[in-house]
């Protein structure tokens, strides 16, 4: 083992082990043969090469990933959005912001209800059968995490629910959705309402049971730097 930079005492690891969910997201998060790219991935490994940080990142599904960080068994997670369940085990650092994205719900073209959202979350909700979500997904919304819904194990099976008129309406990363559905028939089955149900910010977030919050800071300081370099502009 090694101390990883300087570091306090308590950070000690041939790695910084980073879990990540085990589904594509281009261009944001995917494999690439047997390697982690994506826009998340280059971020964190530029951070960390800045630093002397061997990365060692982990794919699992995500609720596996959400618990390996809350256990301390992994040091970190990516592409998480904050809420107040989440702060209660992980670090999250403005400087560790990787993306944002829009959470919307997502509807059949052909939906003969002729779904419509304004807005007001309450009414629709009361209006429409419980929605579809992906397994450990925060919105960062109560009336959505806390309420009736249905669960999907991956975004195929979320999509498949939906086709197979299993709920009016699902929810979903647009991006991630429209980048994971590229050029496949699934995406022209679906159409976003708009406005969106959330804005998410994406962060690095490390874990509490590892009291990396030193560790969180470094790497957020290393992260804020890349991101003034033209090799992140490039990006």
């Amino acid at each position: 083992t090694r101390y990883i930079g300087d570091w306090s005492s308590d950070v000690c690891s041939s790695d910084l082990v980073i879990v990540h969910g085990n589904e594509n997201y281009p261009p944001f998060e995917m494999m690439s043969g047997d390697s982690f790219a994506g826009l998340h991935a280059d971020i964190v490994n530029a951070a960390a090469t800045r630093i002397g940080v061997k990365v060692k990142w982990v794919a699992v599904p995500w609720k596996r990933a959400l618990a390996m960080v809350e256990s301390g068994e992994a040091d970190a997670i990516t592409y998480i959005s904050k809420s107040p369940e989440r702060e209660t085990w992980a670090f999250f650092l403005e400087n560790n912001l990787l993306s944002s994205a829009k959470i919307s719900f997502i509807v059949l073209k052909e939906n003969p209800k002729k779904i419509s959202y304004n807005g007001n979350l309450v009414k629709f909700l009361q209006d429409v059968d419980a929605p579809i979500v992906m397994r450990g997904f925060s919105v960062g919304n109560d009336l959505i995490d806390r309420g009736k819904k249905q669960e999907a194990g991956t975004m195929g099976q979320l999509v498949s629910m939906l086709l197979a008129k299993r709920a009016d309406v699902a929810i979903v990363n647009w991006s991630d959705f429209s980048g994971a559905f590229k050029d496949r028939p699934e995406l022209n089955s679906v159409v976003p309402l708009s406005p969106p149900v959330a804005e998410n910010k994406n962060y690095i977030a490390f874990s509490k049971a590892r009291k990396h919050e030193s560790v969180a800071r470094r790497f957020g300081d290393s992260i804020k730097a890349f991101k003034e370099t033209p090799a992140y502009l490039g990006l």
